[in-house]
């Protein structure tokens, strides 16, 4: 359980670490409850994110930038003005990027479920990038499920139920 934190999780070292593309990770049954950012924001790697609750988050839930293919699947959004962010255009205007000609970051999402859309959250709601390259640039060709499935078998909740599992289980003294 993430409880007000600012910058909760990063993948990948840096903006220039190009080598973090060889980086796969796995985020699931967290509790964002009430924080900023970066659950996770991920550079350059390949990552998983699932089964996860998005509580009130105040900028942006998941980021995905330069090049890197994040999953976003069976996850419950509840009040949060930005549930996934490609870091750069179609997500941000050119005047609140400071990405401009970085590789955007590709995301795709499924079965998430959206809640309490705050009334400041822009269109498109929510966002999913499988198609743009460059900040600005032209669409390449989009990617599928294929591109972003892990290698690994695994077993989900499915996103109604969230709310109930991942509070009955994340947090201090919930583990035995």
């Amino acid at each position: 359980r993430f409880v007000k934190t600012q910058k909760s999780c990063v993948v990948g070292h840096s903006n220039s670490a190009t080598a973090d593309v060889a980086i796969t990770a796995t985020f699931h049954h967290n509790w964002f409850d009430g924080s900023s950012s970066r659950h996770p924001r991920v550079r350059f790697g390949r990552v998983h994110v699932y089964n996860n609750l998005y509580d009130g988050c105040t900028t942006y839930g998941v980021g995905s930038a330069y090049g890197a293919k994040v999953l976003v699947e069976y996850n419950y959004f509840d009040g949060v003005q930005l549930p996934t962010d490609i870091c750069t255009y179609p997500a941000k205007e050119s005047n609140e990027s400071n990405l401009q000609g970085s590789v955007a970051g590709y995301l795709y999402a499924t079965q998430d479920v959206f809640v309490n859309r705050p009334a400041k959250a822009k269109d498109p709601y929510p966002l999913t990038n499988v198609q743009y390259e460059k900040y600005g640039g032209a669409a390449g060709a989009a990617l599928t499920y294929a591109d972003f499935k892990p290698g690994y078998e695994y077993v989900v909740t499915p996103a109604a139920d969230v709310p109930e599992v991942v509070k009955a289980g994340a947090g201090y003294g919930k583990l035995t």
